[in-house]
This record gives C-alpha cells, sequence and structure tokens, in this order.
C-alpha cells in the first residue's frame, strides 16, 4: 500500500470516529418538528396530562395514572406517549414504564431552560404506545424522572390517542408536531402548521396543545392573532404542566393555506411539548368540484391540473428514420440495378463440361484471367441463355454479342451500350462493374474455343 492510499485510509478512519461522536440531532430542538399527518375517519383526538415536578411539589412523583375517555364507538388508531424532563444531563432514550410495562422512549428535541438555571434543559422523549391503548380506561406510568433537585426533574407526561369512528362518512386529518421548543426568558413561542387542507366543507377544527413549566395567570394560547385562553398555562395538571384543547373552526376559514398557534407570557418561560390541528369534513368533499375528493386531490382548489384527464386521442409517436444503406464499394456488384426482367441465375458450381474448358483457358497465354479484371471477386457461372441470343452457341460470335451479353447482365445498359463495348456509365462503380462483366463474358466466350473477346 503505497503513502497516498495510506494517508486516505487514515484520514476516512478519522472521519468515521468523528460521525459517530457526533450527538443525533431530532426535529425538534428548540422547534416543534412535523411528526405526523394521518386521515381518520370520524376522526378526534384526546389529549390527557399530568405533572411531574418535584422541585415544585415538594416531593417526587414515584407513580401516576392517566385516565383515557373516549367517545362511544370510537376506536383508537394511534397513540404516544411524551416525557418533558429538566436536568443538566440526559441521554437519547429514556426508559420509563407505561401500562405497567417497560417501554424506551426517544428524544425528539432539546429545548433551552426555563428559569431554573442556564444549564438545566428541557427535553422531550416519545414512544410510540399505540398497541397498548385499547380504549377507555387507566393507564399506570412510574419511572419518571422526578427530584427536589432541579437538575433531576421533570416538568410533566402526556398520553395523545388519535381515535376514529370507522362507519363515519367524514374524514378528519390530524397533524401532530413535537419537540422542545422553549425559552429561557418571558415566552413567546409559536408554531406555523404549513400546508393544510381546509375544505370548502370543513365543519370541525380542533387545537391541541402540551405545555410545561406554567405556574402563572397571566400566559396565553392563541391562533393568529386571536386568543383562545387567557391565564392558559398555571399547571392545571399537576404541577408546571398544562394541556389545552380547543374548538378553533371559527378562526380557521376554508382553503386556509396554513395556521399560526402561539404561546405567550409577559413573565413565566414555557417549554411546549406538542401541538396538533385536526381539520374534519366529508369524505366526499370536492371543493373544486372536478371529482377528485379534497383529501387525495394534490390540487383541491384548483380542477383538473393536478389531476388531468387523459388525452382520447394521443398523436402518435414519429416513425424513426430508416437507417441508411451500408456503402458496398466499388468491387462488388450493384445487384439492385439489375432490372426484373433480366435476372441472371448463377450456378455456384460449374458443371463437368466446362470445367475441362476452365482448365484449357488457363493454359491460353493470350485469354484475360477474371481475377486479373475483378480484383479478386469469383466470377459465377452464367448460363448460356442469359448471354446474347437464345440458343446461340457459334464459335465466330459477333462482337455486337458482347453488347448484348453485358445488357442481358445489367438491364438497362448503364453500363454497358446495346453495341459493341462503348462505356455508357451512370454510376461511381460503373468502372469495376464494367471490368467484372468483362470478365464473365471472355469466361464465357473462352469456353466457346472463341479467343479473347477483346482483341484489337
Amino acid at each position: 500500500m503505497n503513502k497516498t492510499l495510506r494517508a486516505l485510509c487514515g484520514c476516512l478512519a478519522a472521519l468515521s470516529l468523528v460521525l459517530v461522536a457526533l450527538p443525533v440531532q431530532a426535529d425538534g430542538d428548540g422547534a416543534l418538528g412535523r411528526y405526523l399527518t394521518v386521515d381518520v375517519p370520524g376522526g378526534a383526538v384526546t389529549v390527557v396530562g399530568a405533572g411531574t415536578a418535584g422541585r415544585q411539589e415538594g416531593q417526587p412523583f414515584q407513580e401516576l395514572d392517566l385516565t383515557l375517555d373516549l367517545p362511544d364507538g370510537h376506536e383508537v388508531f394511534r397513540a404516544f406517549f411524551y416525557v418533558n424532563t429538566l436536568g443538566s444531563d440526559g441521554t437519547e432514550a429514556l426508559q420509563v414504564r407505561f401500562a405497567r410495562q417497560p417501554v424506551l422512549t426517544d428524544r425528539v428535541g432539546i429545548g433551552p431552560a426555563t428559569c431554573w438555571g442556564p444549564t438545566n434543559l428541557n427535553r422531550v422523549y416519545r414512544v410510540d404506545v399505540t398497541d397498548a391503548v385499547v380504549g377507555d380506561g387507566e393507564y399506570h406510568v412510574a419511572g419518571i424522572p422526578s427530584s427536589l433537585r432541579r437538575e433531576l426533574d421533570s416538568q410533566g407526561v402526556a398520553l395523545v390517542v388519535v381515535h376514529g369512528d370507522p362507519e363515519s362518512d367524514d374524514i378528519t386529518r390530524v397533524r401532530i408536531a413535537d419537540g422542545a421548543l422553549a425559552l429561557d426568558n418571558p415566552a413567546d413561542l409559536q408554531h406555523v402548521f404549513e400546508d393544510i387542507l381546509v375544505p370548502d366543507a370543513t365543519h370541525g377544527a380542533w387545537l391541541h396543545v402540551a405545555v410545561g413549566d406554567g405556574q402563572h395567570d397571566n400566559s396565553r394560547l392563541l391562533l393568529g392573532d386571536s386568543v383562545l385562553s387567557e391565564n392558559a398555562f398555571p399547571g392545571a395538571e399537576g404541577p408546571l404542566y398544562d394541556v389545552r384543547s380547543h374548538d378553533v373552526l371559527a378562526l380557521l376559514p376554508a382553503r386556509s393555506p396554513s395556521a399560526r398557534a402561539r404561546v405567550t407570557s409577559p413573565l413565566d418561560c414555557l417549554s411546549w411539548n406538542v401541538a396538533i390541528l385536526t381539520v374534519s369534513a366529508p369524505a366526499n368533499a370536492d371543493s373544486d368540484g372536478d371529482g377528485v375528493p379534497d383529501w387525495t386531490d394534490e390540487c383541491p382548489f384548483i380542477p383538473n391540473p393536478c389531476n388531468p384527464e387523459p388525452d382520447p386521442d394521443p398523436e402518435p409517436e414519429p416513425e424513426p428514420d430508416p437507417e441508411p444503406e451500408p456503402d458496398v464499394g466499388v468491387d462488388a456488384p450493384d445487384t439492385g440495378d439489375v432490372d426484373a426482367e433480366h435476372d441472371m441465375d448463377v450456378d455456384v458450381e460449374p458443371d463437368t463440361a466446362d470445367t475441362q474448358d476452365a482448365g484449357d483457358a488457363e493454359n491460353d497465354p493470350g485469354d484475360v484471367l477474371v481475377d486479373d479484371v475483378a480484383d479478386d471477386t469469383a466470377a459465377p457461372d452464367v448460363p448460356d441463355e442469359d448471354l446474347g441470343s437464345a440458343g446461340d452457341t457459334s464459335d465466330d460470335a459477333p462482337a455486337s454479342d458482347v453488347g448484348q451479353a453485358a445488357e442481358g447482365l445489367f438491364g438497362d445498359g448503364s453500363i454497358l451500350g446495346g453495341g459493341g463495348c462503348s462505356v455508357v456509365s451512370h454510376s461511381p462503380r460503373g468502372a469495376g462493374l464494367l471490368l467484372l462483366a468483362v470478365g464473365l463474358v471472355a469466361a464465357h466466350l473462352r469456353r466457346r474455343r472463341s479467343g479473347s473477346i477483346l482483341g484489337s
């Protein structure tokens, strides 16, 4: 291995160590990242939360129960469990117990401190518990970090359940965003739901949030510039945790492209964990009337461009240009110039009588050999009836028979004229074909013991 290759391998090894050492950055670091969009028949969302801040309560929370109450006839489609911890240290995964079973939660975001010391950061964890949430009832939770020490504590937990009625004629689109959106000074936090769908026939819309570290009565929850709740985050779910759910149908006009939710407080520091927006409309809602339901229409408010109908009369694809014929060259006869009524029959194997004649011709020094005039092109044995007049076997064949023979070979006389051997060439291959024709005629007449047909 040369020095250059060894150096390259060393660089790659060093780079791999750096990559392995880099921490995993979640989409929700200092923000709410878009996590899930799902359409549910007759759908809705229920959020149940509980505060777990031991530093605020004066005692740690060892365990607690979350009570879920769903509408009649609703089934659970998805369920997620969230934990918001606070402290100077944290891992990428946190093991807790949910529904009396150990579960491993994944960190989805890290946010700044919320007025409990600059090194005590907020971390938010999530785990999918759909299989464990079977419907109404109490779900036992344990193993949550909770302490009198702020560097080893938490804010609270939340259970988010997406449920619906499979028999409903409505569809609810659920959008979930999560992470650790927090500030270490009086809060003014916002999250924008982009590219939302609000059909013309929308009849329901809700906003749900889960927020940690709330302890004052001067905070607000807003959608756009409209206040949904005053004193929104006082720690109503237990010490330092709140869940809010609001009907926002009147604030979400049809065809709205986005929705901006805000959490504010002039005095309090807050940690926003989850934001959920739901929009409900009939399953067959078709705002642009193009026959495609809004829920599957790529552009639900513009007819057809995103869903063009197939062209009933498509233009045929152009045929490819024919490939050019190969250039045969001057040494090969152009059989395409032979007139159909003068086609010649070529015998590859000469007959026995002609074999003796050919041997005699080789001993005649005055003969013109075909190989000498046709560049090694083999001269086929041409039957008598195709040369000159039919049935003419005279040893004294006139010179005009040469032209007739050539005409028999070449049809319209494009190489040889009908009288004698005058050259009337209209082709760049004329010279070579002329020599070939002469050789063929010479071989034939030689078999008639006539001597050279090109005598002076």
